[in-house]
C-alpha cells in the first residue's frame, strides 16, 4: 500500500519531467534552426563584406590614378598658360614693332572710290610742304566703317622709318 502512492509520485515525477524534457528539445531544436539562420546571415554578410572591401580598394585605387591625372593636368595648365602669358608678350611687342613705321591722318575728306595713299601724298604736299613724291608705302587705309558725320581716320604704313619721322617732325 505504501508502495503505490510512492510510485504514483515518481510516476507524476517523471511525467512532469518527460514533458520539461521535451519542452527543451523543442527549445533546442528552435535554438539550432536559429543558429543555422545567423551563421547563415554571417557567412552571407562577410561574403558582402569582402565584396565591397575589394570594391573600396578598387576605388582608392582608382581615386589615387584620377588624382595623379589631375595633379598632371595641372601642371600641363600652369605650363600652358605660362607659354601663353610669353606668346601674348612677344605679340603686342610684334604688333608694336610692325605700327611702328603707321601713322594715323584725321580730318581727310572722304570722297568714293578714293585712292589713300595719293590722299596722304596730297596732304603731305600741300599742307606740310613736303615733297611726297620720294615716300614709299606699304599700306594706306581708311579704317572703321563709313559714316554721314565725318570722315573716318587714314592709317598709313610708311616703308621707311625716315619718311615717317620727317611727316611727323613736320605735322607737330
Amino acid at each position: 500500500r505504501l508502495i503505490m502512492p510512492k510510485l504514483e509520485v515518481l510516476e507524476n515525477t517523471m511525467t512532469c519531467l518527460n514533458a520539461k524534457v521535451s519542452d527543451l528539445d523543442n527549445k533546442v531544436a528552435h535554438v539550432e534552426t536559429r543558429l543555422t539562420e545567423v551563421e547563415n546571415s554571417c557567412s552571407f554578410i562577410d561574403e558582402k563584406h569582402e565584396i565591397h572591401t575589394k570594391e573600396l580598394k578598387n576605388s582608392q585605387s582608382e581615386v589615387k590614378n584620377l588624382q595623379k591625372a589631375c595633379q598632371n593636368l595641372e601642371e600641363n595648365m600652369k605650363s600652358l598658360n605660362t607659354e601663353k602669358q610669353n606668346m601674348k608678350s612677344k605679340l603686342i611687342d610684334l604688333e608694336s614693332r610692325s605700327m611702328r613705321e603707321n601713322l594715323m591722318f584725321y580730318g581727310l575728306q572722304e570722297s568714293p572710290n578714293e585712292i589713300c595713299e595719293e590722299k596722304v601724298k596730297q596732304f603731305c604736299n600741300e599742307k606740310l610742304k613736303i615733297d611726297a613724291s620720294a615716300i614709299k608705302f606699304d599700306r594706306v587705309h581708311r579704317i572703321g566703317g563709313e559714316s554721314m558725320k565725318k570722315p573716318r581716320l587714314i592709317v598709313a604704313k610708311f616703308h621707311y622709318y625716315n619718311d615717317r619721322e620727317t611727316v611727323r617732325k613736320m605735322a607737330m
